[in-house]
């Protein structure tokens, strides 16, 4: 094989890792449009909850792609509280807010008890310190309306980080709804 050759298959081998962050530089969250897989067919760089957890819970979560669109697809039958997935990002020193943006579409969509009870992000910090590292505090937006959304929506939010948080997770809201929801683009970057 040829020299050129061999550093065109090297460079070719690459371009997928270097396409996920390819205009990523700012977001927080790695492999936010689910375009990559570990072994087990979960999304690299999120925490999903083991499937027969969800099974149990009445929860199908897959990763999808339509056209050149990745993307997560959670089916909840039952309205429980259950985790489906989060990551966790470092919240660099001296912020003050995050814009926290995700692209989302959804099928029979009921809420929960709460008004925040639909699909969604919400963003936990975490503090040092604090007992087990349990989170000080909550924001949970932007959600997805009830009912159906058939085309792919952008919701974004812009949230103050919390006084003293240097981590936060961003996981997908799962609390109370149920239907089709899915995910796409998930992105939290540095306002100020």
């Amino acid at each position: 094989m040829k020299p050129l050759s061999l550093l065109t298959v090297f460079a070719l081998s690459l371009s997928p890792a270097l396409a996920q962050f390819g205009g990523d530089e700012h977001n927080l969250i790695q492999n936010g449009k689910f375009e990559t897989a570990n072994a087990d067919s979960r999304p690299d760089f999120w925490t999903l909850s083991h499937p027969s957890y969800l099974s149990e819970q009445e929860i199908n979560v897959e990763m999808m792609t339509e056209g050149d669109t990745s993307f997560l697809r959670v089916i909840k039958q039952a309205a429980t509280a259950a985790e489906i997935g989060s990551q966790e990002i470092q919240i660099p020193e001296g912020t003050g807010s995050l814009r926290v943006a995700i692209k989302m579409r959804g099928k029979n969509i009921t809420r929960g008890a709460d008004f925040w009870q639909l699909p969604g992000l919400a963003v936990t910090y975490l503090f040092e310190g604090s007992e087990g590292g349990k989170p000080g505090a909550m924001d949970k937006w932007p959600l997805l309306p009830v009912g159906d959304t058939p085309t792919w929506q952008e919701f974004e939010a812009i949230i103050p980080v919390r006084e003293g948080a240097q981590r936060a997770s961003v996981g997908l809201n799962s609390h109370g709804w149920t239907g089709q929801a899915d995910f796409t683009d998930v992105v939290v970057e540095v306002v100020e």
